[in-house]
């Protein structure tokens, strides 16, 4: 990442579109697990990259709950990747 930074990178766009692993594996044929996800989230958010976004499909005719298209923000033990940088508040 830091090449990109260098080069002038200061926007990530993540296509996550759903937060349900078996929805992304079976329907969006996306192979990612939640960790990857996270692992990711977290390599943008400390590289220092200046603004994230995240991609997320809701309300899609898969779904069959709004429980069910986020479970990565309801996992309680993984610190959220999605926040601002520390040197930028």
């Amino acid at each position: 990442m830091a090449k990109y930074l260098f080069a002038g990178l200061v926007e990530v766009i993540m296509g996550i579109q759903s937060g349900s692993e078996s929805l992304r594996r079976n329907v969006f044929h996306r192979y990612e697990t939640q960790e990857d996800i996270l692992n990711a989230a977290r390599t943008i958010r400390d590289s220092g990259v200046y603004w994230a976004t995240y991609d997320f499909m809701l309300q899609h005719p898969f779904e069959s709950s709004h429980r069910e298209a986020m479970p990565l923000a309801r996992d309680p033990l993984s610190p959220p990747p999605m926040l601002p940088h520390p040197a930028r508040g």
